[in-house]
């Protein structure tokens, strides 16, 4: 994908489709993490529900109860730090076509990517190597930090996934 400014961004009625749907699945990726504590609760009857989301992170997060915010006495599904990923990339999301009006290119430095991994590299080593444990908010922050800024190489590269689909007709965008 070529550099673009926002004006084809915002015109561009494929873009709008695959940002909207990103922005979509990120949201129901937050939906399904803050209605879990609820859903568990045994007076809602959505037991097998709250079963299905648990079972969804399974694979991509440890789901360490100490390691997860509490929300109306339960855990949350994922762990703190894996909390800030999603709500970092969901606000990196909803504010991507707002910065990418500021901006030539769509595309940030890559050392911007790597800058944003340090924090949650130090959290990170210092709880494996030295056993301090920096607490939920600092996972979480951490965490936020680096997928707001991912999300800011995850969204152009799906548009220009989007961009070759469409050239092999494999998608439609209505």
């Amino acid at each position: 994908m070529q550099e673009r400014n926002s004006k084809s961004f915002f015109h561009n009625k494929q873009y709008r489709f695959v940002y909207l749907f990103i922005l979509f699945l990120s949201l129901l990726n937050l939906g399904m993490i803050f209605s879990f504590p609820v859903l568990v609760s045994k007076s809602s009857g959505y037991g097998f529900l709250a079963g299905l989301i648990k079972l969804f992170y399974t694979p991509l997060c440890h789901q360490i109860p100490e390691r997860s915010f509490l929300l109306w006495g339960h855990t949350l599904p994922v762990c703190s730090r894996c909390t800030g990923i999603y709500v970092g990339f969901f606000l990196g999301t909803v504010i991507f076509p707002f910065i990418t009006k500021k901006i030539k290119s769509i595309y940030p430095s890559k050392t911007i990517l790597l800058l944003a991994l340090v924090p949650m590299g130090l959290d990170v080593g210092l709880k494996w190597i030295f056993h301090i444990d920096t607490g939920l908010i600092f996972h979480f922050i951490t965490g936020s930090i680096f997928s707001i800024l991912f999300s800011f190489f995850a969204i152009p590269g799906l548009l220009e996934l989007s961009d070759l689909l469409i050239k092999r007709g494999e998608m439609s965008y209505g």
